[in-house]
């Protein structure tokens, strides 16, 4: 599934974990661009260029639930 969510370079990259968050319905995950997770706290435009694909994995900084 894609979801294209339009940005502005120098909004938080918080805003992009709140969306696919919300989205998902879960918080334990994490934002992938490429080998490197995009932090939340930065600005988007830091981490993600203009036609780059963002993955949401499971976030690799917590424990893992059985």
């Amino acid at each position: 599934m894609t979801v294209r969510v339009e940005m502005m370079p120098d909004e938080d990259a918080s805003e992009l974990g709140c969306i696919a968050r919300e989205f998902w319905g879960r918080q334990d995950i994490a934002l992938r661009n490429g080998y490197y997770l995009v932090r939340e706290g930065c600005r988007i435009g830091d981490f993600v260029k203009d036609g780059d694909t963002v993955d949401m994995i499971t976030d690799p900084r917590l424990p893992l639930v059985l």
